[in-house]
């Protein structure tokens, strides 16, 4: 289990290197800009609640046409939200019966033969 750990903590701190190393000279991975893109859009859809989605360009911001199609009431991003956290306390749950499971696990104990 420690070997496992060790293995996790080290794959998560090149990982952070790689990810520094490529910021550090301005290059970036489509993953990596998605990513950063989706944590900035959760982030000013917690600060407030009249952002517009990033998918509705600039002039139509501000006239109003992104309301047709739902884009400024982020209801896609509260949606794959509560999507997101339905999933995590399943996964959750999930863990927890099997740790109950296997706390109740005990040996059985089996008859001892001994010859005499």
């Amino acid at each position: 289990i420690e070997t496992t750990a060790a293995i996790k903590i080290q794959a998560s701190y090149r990982r952070l290197q790689t990810q520094n190393y490529l910021d550090e000279r301005n290059l970036s991975t489509p993953g990596m800009r998605n990513r950063r893109a989706q944590k900035q859009a959760r982030y000013q859809s917690r600060m407030s609640r009249n952002v517009s989605s990033a998918d509705v360009p600039f002039p139509f911001n501000l006239c109003g046409v992104g309301l047709l199609f739902g884009d400024s009431t982020l209801e896609d991003e509260r949606v794959v939200e509560s999507l997101e956290k339905k999933r995590v306390e399943r996964r959750m749950r999930v863990c927890e019966r099997e740790d109950v499971a296997k706390r109740k696990f005990r040996m059985r104990k089996r008859e001892s033969r001994h010859l005499e």
